[in-house]
This record gives structure tokens, C-alpha cells and sequence, in this order.
């Protein structure tokens, strides 16, 4: 399956943005590969779910991809900058553990919106977007963050995408568990199954997930480049 993003690449193309991610696939183990990709680079697409959709992960298919992509934005002014690749976990119902932070954990609100904020999470725009947010606090200050990737419906059910970052010097004492478990608790209680994407390299984020009780189904994989100009 291939979807184009139209939008994002006029947005990004027009205002010579400092980031682009002009394709990216996942896959649930089992279903097939969906591919995001700029309307720019479809036939690289279509030619790659050709050639590797029944092994996209595999070296020779990212070689392939990035090499392909590599040559079309080149000239936009775009380099490679990075991979972002992993694994996707899901919560099944009646799995979530207990986390073993006693941290206050509260979800976001008008009372609490402008509580000082130690993490990089923009709380207060997630907020006045309809995103739902649960964060942990020590001294009063937000430690560590828990968000949905989109606005929750007032409608049950479905598969909603949750990340959770701790600020710097807080790591290690279970607030992101805390955080995480929070908020897969709200989504669980509307029906909604909580999604997890960790990366390969961050073997950190795959224990959060993995301890609050979430099983792999599936990998993901994006393509970054950077503007030229900006040093990349």
C-alpha cells in the first residue's frame, strides 16, 4: 500500500524546511507493507514495494532505498541526514503491569497546563490541540511526559500512538513507566489500544515499553534528510 503526502511536501519543499522525511513504511507483522512517501518520489516507491516489500528491513533493501532517495532530493538541496528505524509494540488488553514509580502522575488539564515544565514535550500546544497528556511531577515541575500522537475522540476504540520522555537528570527512576502506564490506563478505559514505536538504538525506550507490559507486532522505518545549507 502507498499513501502520498501531498501536503507535507509542498509545506516542506515551499518553505525550504530545515527536515524532510520524504518516505517512510511500516509493517504489522503479517499485513502489508504501507509506504508514506512525497508525491515526488512515488515511482521510488512503487519500485521499492516491487523489489523488497516481502523484506524491507533487509541491508540491501534500505541500501537500495536510500541511494534512490539520496539522488532524487540531492538536487532540492536535501542529504541524507539520518535513519529512524524500530520496533513497534501494541498493549493488549488486561497487559498492562504496574509501575513501580510512586511519582504523582496526573493528566494534563486547564489547572495544570502551565505547571513548569522540565522536558521538551510543548505540554501546553498538545494541550489546545486535544492531545491527551500525562506527566509525572517531583518539587512541582514536570519530570517526564506521556502523549498522544494525535487528538483523542470523545469516540471509544481504535489504535492510538503514545510517546513519554523524561527530562534530563530524571532518567532511570521509573517516572517515564509511570508516565506511560498513566496514560495507556486513560486509552484502555475509552476502548483505545495503545501503540509504542522505539528505536533500534535506543535500548532505554524499548524496556519502557516492554516492562509496561506492551508486544512487539511490527517495524517501522523513516528516511531523513537535512537542508544542505544548515551543514548537513
Amino acid at each position: 500500500m502507498i499513501l502520498l503526502d501531498s501536503d507535507n511536501e509542498s509545506f516542506t519543499l515551499q518553505n525550504k524546511w530545515w527536515s524532510i522525511i520524504p518516505i517512510s513504511f511500516d509493517r504489522i507483522f503479517g499485513e502489508e507493507l504501507r509506504i508514506t512517501v512525497f508525491p515526488g518520489a512515488e515511482d521510488i516507491a512503487k519500485e521499492f514495494e516491487d523489489k523488497y516489500g516481502d523484506g524491507p528491513m533487509s541491508d540491501q533493501a534500505l541500501s537500495f532505498l536510500e541511494n534512490k532517495i539520496s539522488e532524487r532530493y540531492l538536487p532540492l538541496g536535501y542529504a541524507k541526514d539520518m535513519r529512524a528505524s524500530g520496533t513497534i509494540y501494541r498493549l493488549s488488553p488486561g497487559e498492562l503491569r504496574d509501575a513501580e514509580c510512586s511519582a504523582e502522575c496526573v493528566m494534563i488539564d486547564e489547572n495544570t497546563v502551565k505547571t513548569d515544565n522540565l522536558t521538551s514535550v510543548d505540554i501546553e500546544e498538545f494541550y489546545r490541540q486535544g492531545h491527551v497528556c500525562f506527566v509525572c511531577m517531583e518539587n512541582g515541575e514536570i519530570v517526564s511526559a506521556a502523549v498522544t500522537d494525535s487528538p483523542v475522540s470523545t469516540e471509544n476504540g481504535g489504535i492510538l500512538e503514545v510517546g513519554v520522555e523524561t527530562a534530563d537528570g530524571y532518567c532511570g527512576y521509573g517516572y517515564a513507566s509511570a508516565a506511560l502506564n498513566a496514560i495507556c490506563s486513560y486509552l484502555s478505559s475509552h476502548s483505545i489500544t495503545a501503540e509504542y514505536r522505539a528505536d533500534f538504538d535506543n535500548p532505554a525506550s524499548r524496556r519502557v515499553a516492554e516492562k509496561a507490559g506492551f508486544s512487539p507486532v511490527g517495524e517501522y522505518y523513516y528516511y531523513i534528510g537535512g537542508l544542505v545549507e544548515n551543514g548537513v
